[in-house]
């Protein structure tokens, strides 16, 4: 089973809807816990059931640091893509998912949004 990215101190972090909607957020399990999954906080460090229930709803999780946004989905949509694509050329920095592989980097085509979704996909 693939690790999820841990949460990062420091990054700015968001939780993006399958219609490509970015909630900025404190924490991503404290945040998920109270506004969509409507379960308690876990009061272990073990976080990774928290984040894969968001996944399975469609969610992607966002961590930007100074040097790299880190990406980890489930799948991605087209609207997550295109958020993403425009969070990578205004920062100029790479997308960086889940196996630490770049899948976007700044002023990358618009396509490359939609073949990153049709290689996840497939």
């Amino acid at each position: 089973m693939i690790q999820p990215v841990q949460e990062i101190i420091g990054a700015v972090n968001y939780w993006v809807d399958q219609s490509g909607i970015a909630y900025s957020v404190r924490s991503h399990v404290e945040w998920a816990c109270h506004q969509i999954l409507k379960i308690r906080v876990p009061q272990t460090l073990v976080t990774d059931n928290v984040y894969m229930q968001m996944y399975r709803k469609g969610w992607m999780r966002v961590a930007i640091l100074g040097d790299r946004i880190n990406v980890d989905f489930s799948r991605m949509t087209g609207a997550q893509g295109d958020w993403l694509m425009n969070e990578v050329n205004t920062r100029q920095l790479p997308a960086i998912d889940d196996r630490n592989r770049t899948i976007m980097e700044p002023e990358s085509p618009p396509q490359m949004a939609e073949s990153v979704v049709d290689q996840l996909l497939s």
